[in-house]
């Protein structure tokens, strides 16, 4: 069955508005969304659910589904390992029944994501290419670790919790893998912090010379896990 039928099975559901698939690469797989939801905002929440899981399988906690509460909805992600299944529905939605349709749903899209086996071939055997040395990890990187570590001394200060994402995460907690990583694309950290924590935290980053942003859409609402902070920086 193709995806987009099961996706429209999950839209079945009252209360559901709109669902799509990302693959761990953020990349769009299969999507069910109204017109009215233009792909700047689609490719942006795709972004934001992959980050959410990849953030908290660094920090060791692996989970299956991740609850998201805005002021007028409601996201719900589902951990397909290969990717994320995102459902964007009212805040009253009925959960349980939610449920049973989407666990029936991940069943499916989790064999329409298997990759198909390649056929088995004799292996060529060649010579050994020479060790190529790999290529230095980008400057930006020791910026924004710089950067990242004055925003968590002032996070100590005030008592506050954050927890670094994206790329800066692996970079700070793998050192070992940094000549792997990929340039960052611009100067920016995003953070998962506690919703409770906001006000403290905003005037922690405005402490330190950073502008308060009040241009967020639904799915740049400061309600990631559950407060994203993206602070483009100095």
């Amino acid at each position: 069955m193709p995806m987009e039928a099961i996706l429209k099975e999950i839209n079945g559901v009252i209360g559901v508005t709109g669902s799509f698939v990302c693959l761990n690469d953020a990349s769009i797989a299969a999507q069910a969304v109204p017109a009215s939801f233009d792909a700047a905002g689609v490719a942006l929440a795709a972004r934001i659910a992959n980050q959410t899981f990849q953030a908290l399988e660094t920090s060791g906690q692996r989970i299956t589904e991740a609850d998201l509460s805005f002021a007028q909805a409601r996201v719900i992600l589902k951990n397909l390992h290969v990717g994320v299944l995102v459902i964007l529905c009212t805040r009253t939605i009925n959960l349980p029944l939610l449920n049973v349709t989407a666990n029936a749903a991940i069943r499916k899209l989790t064999e329409e994501l298997k990759p198909v086996k390649a056929p088995i071939k004799t292996p060529v055997v060649t010579p050994p290419a020479p060790p190529v040395a790999s290529a230095p990890p980008s400057p930006l990187f020791t910026e924004l670790e710089s950067e990242w570590q004055q925003i968590m001394s002032a996070a100590a200060k005030s008592k506050t919790t954050l927890r670094v994402m994206s790329s800066l995460a692996t970079w700070v907690c793998c050192p070992h893998a940094r000549a792997l990583l990929a340039p960052p694309e611009k100067k920016q950290l995003d953070f998962a912090a506690r919703a409770s924590q906001r006000d403290a935290i905003r005037r922690g980053l405005e402490s330190l010379g950073y502008q308060t942003s009040q241009s967020f859409d639904e799915f740049r609402n400061s309600n990631v896990m559950k407060l994203l902070a993206s602070c483009n920086a100095f």
